[in-house]
């Protein structure tokens, strides 16, 4: 019954035993505020049905984010399953009250996210409704077209993404010291570079959370590092988040990573941050 081990994530943070709880960095679907379960996800035993699904976006790219599911589930469900079918895991989400959509049911309204790597074509995305003794209901499924993941317009590009409303923020240092961050969002000629937004600034969710440095022509040879700043948790327990750069149009790195709270007590500004990955361009 270790599915149902994993469900006790949702109330506390630390998984039974005091294993802290695997974020699910490896499985090609994610979902925001949920806990991961590694595994295959459980067959039906009695528990209540999915009552109606709501996935206003069923062409996807690779590398997606903020996808938006809502699911109504039987009477009985305090939870549902959700999981790409031959993944390496599912996720439980916890099911919230009736809403106007679906008056007399449990609710779930989450969003996806995409692994980059996923392989473009179709795909499945189940979902399995739970009761309170931990019973899955019987699995329905949604049909997802995948696309190739868009290729950044820029000769270099470094991006970061995260699954939560947590603030957090991209530092980039180029070859000649100089750091890109929301507070020195450019750089001068030569090899100009440029940070396109601040997301979740001060907390104030914009369903974008990603932040890119773009260069347009390709810059000078060097080593170029990369930190992810973690400002704020904001009302997250945690963010999972995702680092990948491009040269030339193609992948040369990538990095994945959990902020937590003790990531929020260090000091922020020009210099912040975790390392996530060093980029030597040629």
């Amino acid at each position: 019954m270790r599915a149902w081990c994993a469900w006790a994530l949702l109330a506390a943070s630390s998984a039974c035993g005091g294993v802290p709880p695997d974020r699910g960095l490896d499985a090609r679907l994610g979902v925001a505020d949920a806990a991961y379960v590694e595994g295959a996800m459980p067959e039906s035993a009695g528990g209540p049905a999915v009552e109606s699904i709501d996935l206003p976006k069923s062409d996807v790219s690779a590398g997606d984010a903020g996808i938006v599911l809502r699911a109504a589930l039987g009477s009985r469900a305090t939870a549902a399953l959700v999981g790409l079918e031959g993944d390496l895991g599912y996720w439980i989400v916890p099911a919230g009250l009736a809403d106007v959509s679906a008056p007399t049911f449990p609710t779930i309204d989450v969003r996806l996210s995409l692994a980059s790597s996923i392989p473009p074509g179709a795909a499945s995305l189940v979902l399995r409704a739970v009761d309170a003794e931990g019973r899955p209901g019987p699995s329905t499924s949604r049909a997802l077209r995948v696309s190739a993941p868009a290729v950044p317009s820029g000769a270099l590009v470094v991006s970061l993404r995260w699954d939560s409303d947590a603030d957090l923020d991209l530092h980039v240092v180029d070859a000649l010291g100089r750091e890109i961050w929301k507070g020195d969002i450019e750089t001068p000629a030569p090899d100009a570079a440029s940070l396109d937004l601040d997301s979740n600034a001060g907390c104030v969710g914009d369903g974008r959370r990603r932040e890119s440095v773009t260069w347009a022509a390709r810059p000078r040879a060097g080593r170029y590092v990369v930190k992810v700043d973690t400002f704020s948790l904001c009302a997250a327990g945690a963010a999972s988040w995702r680092v990948e750069a491009w040269l030339d149009g193609a992948v040369v790195a990538r990095a994945t990573g959990v902020s937590g709270l003790v990531d929020t007590t260090f000091v922020h500004g020009r210099g912040a941050g975790v390392l996530a990955l060093e980029i030597d361009v040629p």
